[in-house]
């Protein structure tokens, strides 16, 4: 996990050497912004809604049934972590334009 540029982390719940909300924790603590799927059928409904308050972006059960979800999370994943970041540096750009103005601006909300 000590590598950086990824850009989608999938884990399982029921993991020989740890579980996946300690992916989770441990992805989110290094890289907040990285989208984490979890793609189990050791889970259930109370894990599935502990994980999703720690910051997990989609849930899917490891059944033939949901596997075509799989890639439909992904891409949903991906595109609201890309909205996300869009959104920052649109914040960022706007606070900067705001902020350094050499002339006095008057803001009324």
């Amino acid at each position: 996990m000590g590598a950086a540029g990824w850009d989608l982390a999938v884990t399982d719940f029921q993991l020989r050497w740890t579980d996946g909300i300690a992916v989770l924790l441990g992805v989110k603590a290094r890289w907040p912004d990285c989208p984490v799927i979890m793609f189990t059928g050791s889970g259930n409904e109370e894990i599935a809604v502990q994980a999703m308050k720690a910051g997990l972006d989609d849930y899917v059960l490891k059944s033939p049934r949901h596997y075509a979800r799989l890639a439909s999370a992904v891409h949903m994943a991906l595109e609201r972590a890309r909205q996300r970041k869009a959104l920052r540096e649109a914040e960022t750009r706007y606070h900067s334009l705001f902020d350094d103005v050499p002339v006095g601006l008057f803001r009324i909300v």
